[in-house]
């Protein structure tokens, strides 16, 4: 996709790891070496955030 019909599927990628890693850095996802899982639910205050927690991304 262009920048004028959407996001490229980079872009989506590089905003999915910045979510996953502010995730983590606040301890509220973790992974073993099969799976990523939520340690902690409760919402965060960004609704970015809260949203990825729920699984809706």
């Amino acid at each position: 996709m262009t920048q004028a019909t959407g996001p490229s599927s980079r872009n989506l990628c590089t905003i999915a790891g910045a979510v996953l890693a502010d995730l983590s850095i606040t301890s509220r996802i973790d992974t073993d070496l099969a799976s990523l899982f939520v340690v902690d639910s409760a919402e965060t205050g960004d609704p970015v955030l809260d949203s990825a927690l729920k699984g809706h991304l």
